[in-house]
């Protein structure tokens, strides 16, 4: 048995160590963890800020308003009541699973706005023009108490004393009524067009505007200091920490500023960017008392309404000593609402209507996302009651202090990209939690699981600590897979961390795609890559792990040929590919064609990388042979798994004889035409390629076949010549087509 040359050993050796375990041998893990979480189902679970999947409070439907835009929410001594427009009135939910009773308020046009009052008297704010209403929903009475002069009334704030903070826009101003007695005070007169929020805590009163995006602090006496001077349009919404921090949530896309400090946006994602900090000094006193000033601001625009918002927004939080973080920010979420959430926030946001829990450290948390909704726009809390009101479809959510009764959260479903044998399922819990959940799986070969899908498997042992092996699902294969994890009356404090399942492509057979033979003759010297030359490659190969072997994989630096012409040389080359990406070896073998298939092949080499081989063709005898290429995987993957394929050259004919010149005649034609040539000649066991003639150590000329054609294994050429050469000055000379040449001369 004949084999390649030694270099080409070393060349495997090579390549081995250059491009790394192959990739079909390796095992991959599909993970689940942080954000990744957000790609499969929640139902009764919430992802922290910190990443991690835990059970939610006890979330009840309270109802589905069909007509109006759902403006705010708040509770009054157990009740919720929620805000709704057009026309104007105040849903009061009792108990859940009751249906609302609809106070209906005079003005028509919408209900912004709720603060709660005593003994469960309850404060709306109406619009476009209309007034602040005391309501008492035990009786059902409706009073006026204030009616500014302002086309709108954005928010009510009710102070510890017991009166009421009213914003209002067009014209943009902070007034302060006394309920009872109905006297008002105008403790700011902005120049902005709208002040669209209130907040208050830390004996701080705040406001947030619209036109410029300022947050602003007012003074009891009057006047306002602006804390912060957004490069967005729109604050939204405004809340104070329990350390005096002060959050607010700003919207619209950033605008040009013309002066002012920048605050950098950085967008919030699990484990953590670096925030983007800065203190600000800027104007006090932002007052216009100009008349004509006021008259411009009340044709300004007009905020949007919570059921759809601009697109885009942040959330900064303002630190008591003046510093400003940008907490969290996205290009297409618009935040609409906060509520403060232990040292952090809940953010509602529309497009897509998702409840955020943005922790202190600016990480991002999903407590709730409504797939039937487009927009979460009001927030309310009493004790550890979280209530949500969204939009388009009107939709009212209650969150219980009680514990869910089931946590299940249902993976997203992971494609192998081809048939794979599935390994173990991990699943990292929260110290001594391992035995609160419950892990299943379930695996197929269509995109959607359907009823060609495996049934749900339990995986005893999958979850654990951060060092626990998994659990084995057994010998399932499939392209398709997903997991879901379950748990029946969870603690508040169970965690779900991470998950991985670990799986190996099943091994598929690579591709011989093309073989052909070139002219004798042509052989190509392999050049190695420099790796090879320079001495960077070690001699001995140290076995690791898969993941070492990701790590230093990059793009394999390949041999490549030089062509050159020898005699009796034959050089094959063919074309491979794998569907794994493994490295393939070939082999390489020939058969002496009698007709019909091959039956007895012999080898020729062995144990090549290269897609290509030249040898010395005298070796075999005349006749016509085929070749036959077969490439392997059997160096990238466990022994009994590897793949093979293989295909044959077109018939090659091996021919070492030389051609025989029969006969060579020429012929005097008449005056001034010339002499005719006329050369005979055969090839034994092959077919003729050409003859040409030279005359008096001219160039050689091609001579034509009679019959048109220089294919046969004998042939006539002929041509006229236009002298009659010297003695011994006709040379003719006959190629077959395996390169072989016999040449004639006059004498």
């Amino acid at each position: 048995m004949r084999r390649a040359a030694c270099v080409g050993w070393v060349v495997g050796l090579v390549l081995t160590l250059a491009v790394g375990t192959a990739m079909a041998v390796e095992e991959q893990s599909w993970t689940r963890e942080g954000a990744g979480f957000r790609a499969g189902r929640l139902e009764g679970m919430l992802i922290t800020p910190e990443g991690a999947l835990a059970p939610a409070p006890a979330r009840i439907e309270i109802g589905r308003p069909a007509e109006g835009v759902l403006w705010d929410a708040a509770f009054s001594q157990g009740r919720l009541l929620v805000a709704v427009g057009d026309p104007a009135r105040v849903l009061v939910y009792a108990r859940p699973g009751q249906p609302a009773i609809e106070h209906f308020l005079p003005d028509g046009g919408q209900a912004f706005a709720l603060a709660p009052g005593r003994k469960g008297i309850v404060y709306v704010a109406t619009g476009p023009e209309g007034a602040v209403y005391r309501l008492d929903p035990s009786k059902g009475e409706v009073e006026e108490i204030y009616r500014p002069e302002a086309k709108y009334i954005w928010d009510l704030l009710r102070l510890p004393s017991g009166e009421l903070l009213v914003a209002t826009g067009l014209p943009g101003t902070v007034v302060r009524i006394d309920p009872d007695g109905g006297r008002a005070k105008v403790l700011w007169k902005s120049r902005e067009s709208h002040v669209r929020c209130l907040a208050a805590g830390a004996g701080r009163i705040l406001a947030g505007t619209s036109d410029s995006g300022w947050v602003v602090e007012i003074s009891p006496d009057g006047g306002a200091y602006v804390l912060w001077d957004s490069d967005r349009g729109e604050v939204s919404a405004l809340t104070i920490g329990p350390t005096g921090s002060v959050w607010a949530a700003v919207s619209g896309s950033r605008q040009k500023r013309e002066s002012g400090a920048s605050l950098p946006s950085s967008t919030r994602k699990n484990g953590g960017a670096s925030r983007a900090t800065t203190t600000i000094t800027v104007r006090a006193r932002a007052e216009a008392d100009s008349k004509s000033e006021d008259k411009e601001k009340k044709n300004g625009a007009t905020p949007s309404p919570p059921s759809s918002g601009v697109a885009g927004g942040e959330v900064i939080r303002i630190d008591p000593d003046g510093v400003v973080e940008s907490m969290w920010s996205d290009a297409k979420q618009t935040p609409l609402a906060l509520l403060g959430h232990g040292d952090g926030v809940l953010l509602a946001t529309a497009s897509p209507a998702r409840l955020l829990w943005i922790d202190a450290e600016g990480r991002e948390g999903l407590w709730y996302e409504a797939e039937d909704v487009r927009a979460l726009a009001a927030l309310a809390s009493e004790g550890q009651r979280i209530a949500v009101a969204g939009n388009h479809p009107g939709l009212v959510l209650l969150w219980e202090q009680a514990p869910v009764a089931r946590a299940r959260w249902t993976s997203d479903v992971f494609d192998a990209g081809s048939t794979a044998m599935l390994g173990r399922v991990r699943v990292v819990t929260a110290p001594g939690g391992s035995d609160l959940w419950r892990v299943e799986a379930r695996w197929g070969n269509t995109e959607r699981p359907d009823e060609g899908w495996s049934p749900w498997v339990e995986v005893p042992g999958a979850a654990g600590p951060p060092s626990g092996e998994g659990g084995a699902v057994g010998t399932g294969r499939a392209r398709f897979a997903q997991v879901r994890i379950s748990s029946e009356s969870p603690t508040p404090e169970a965690r779900i961390d991470r998950l991985a399942w670990t799986y190996r492509a099943v091994n598929r057979p690579p591709r011989v795609e093309q073989v052909e033979a070139l002219p004798l003759g042509v052989a190509y010297r392999p050049v190695p890559p420099s790796s090879v030359t320079s001495g960077e490659t070690p001699v001995v190969s140290v076995p690791h792990g898969a993941e070492v072997s990701r790590a230093l994989r990059g793009k394999s630096r390949q041999w490549r040929s030089k062509k050159v012409y020898e005699a009796g040389a034959l050089t094959l080359r063919w074309s491979a590919s794998d569907p794994d990406g493994d490295r393939l070896e070939y082999r390489l073998e020939f058969c002496r064609d009698r007709g019909g298939p091959c039956r007895q092949w012999q080898p020729l080499a062995e144990d090549l990388t290269r897609r290509f081989f030249s040898f010395d063709a005298r070796t075999l005898p005349d006749g016509v042979y085929r070749f036959r290429v077969t490439a392997t995987d059997l160096a990238a993957n466990p022994v009994g798994e590897q793949r093979s394929h293989s295909r044959i050259s077109e018939p090659v004919v091996i021919d070492h004889r030389p051609p025989t010149i029969a006969e060579v005649s020429t012929r005097l034609l008449a005056q001034g035409l010339g002499v005719e040539v006329r050369v005979e000649a055969s090839d034994t066991g092959g077919r003729l390629a050409r003859a040409e003639v030279a005359v008096a150590g001219g160039p050689w000329r091609p001579l034509a076949a009679s019959d048109g054609v220089a294919d046969g294994a004998t042939e006539t050429f002929s041509a006229r010549l236009e002298r009659v050469p010297p003695k011994g000055g006709l040379a003719v000379r006959v190629t077959d087509q395996a390169g072989n040449v016999s040449t004639w001369r006059s004498e």
